[in-house]
């Protein structure tokens, strides 16, 4: 009897280890699908690189943003791929001198496959525990060229103010000289009738 307690405590015991494992597994692969869903729905390029920029992994989202497919970018290294040539350097540089595991902000023009030229804001993090870089990079162009164009506009403004003020310049410089050569005329005049 006391054989039999024990192997049903044992069995039971090894039943709850078994379906709590079961159900850690499920919630796990519950979690993991919900993650990769949401890699795979996100505008922005989600992407992990080695210490020395190759790609790891990278979501869906750069085929949208830069043409490249996923496969075409994972043999190949982030500074030889679609970074304009004077970003290379200053990413290397950023790279080197950020802190572990504490994320910085980058904005570089990246071009796409196709040869347009994009911006792209990328929130970088180094952890060199891991030997990773984790980054998220957001396509900025629009936001870029309206701050390009909103600096044009403001050039447009300041030459437009500054035609305005020579031109009423010229036109007080014009009314002077010719009230003064009417009045020189006129007194001229009125001189040779008296």
């Amino acid at each position: 009897l006391g054989g039999v307690l024990i192997s049903f405590v044992g069995f039971a015991f090894i039943f709850s280890i078994v379906t709590a494992r079961g159900r850690a597994l499920d919630l796990a692969e519950r979690m993991t699908r919900s993650q990769r869903r949401i890699v795979e729905s996100s505008q922005d390029i989600i992407a992990v690189m080695d210490i020395q920029g190759g790609w790891k992994s990278v979501s869906p989202a750069v085929k949208k943003t830069l043409d490249y497919s996923e496969n075409e970018l994972l043999t190949k290294n982030i500074l030889d791929t679609f970074l304009h040539p004077d970003d290379k350097e200053r990413l290397k540089s950023a790279l080197a001198s950020s802190k572990d595991d504490v994320g910085f902000t980058f904005e570089v023009q990246s071009g796409t496959k196709t040869g347009e030229m994009r911006w792209i804001s990328w929130h970088l993090t180094v952890s060199r525990a891991d030997g990773l870089i984790y980054a998220i990079g957001r396509d900025i162009t629009l936001q870029k060229t309206s701050e390009e164009q909103a600096k044009l506009h403001n050039k447009q403004v300041q030459l437009a103010e500054l035609s305005a003020l020579e031109a009423n310049d010229f036109k007080a410089k014009f009314m002077r000289e010719l009230s003064h050569n009417l009045r020189d005329a006129l007194t001229g005049t009125m001189g040779f009738l008296q």
